[in-house]
């Protein structure tokens, strides 16, 4: 993440900070969201639900324009 930082797929921090991997579905995730998924017997669902409720709904992110609900194009 270094070389080319990507957001949090969870929580859409950005920072250059290292990221934890999902080696099934490659899912990436910054140290406190890795912490709080352990803390929710690993089940994404209940921590996508727990930020959904804790942050509010946007469709874009500021440190990320041109990216719409996380998805972008790779380069």
């Amino acid at each position: 993440n270094r070389h080319y930082p990507l957001t949090c797929q969870t929580c859409d921090k950005a920072d250059s900070e290292d990221r934890w991997v999902c080696t099934f579905c490659h899912l990436r995730i910054c140290e406190s969201c890795l912490r709080a998924l352990n803390g929710h017997q690993r089940v994404l669902r209940r921590l996508v639900d727990e930020l959904a409720t804790n942050t509010p709904l946007s469709l874009s992110s500021m440190s990320r324009p041109g990216s719409a609900l996380g998805i972008q194009t790779a380069t």
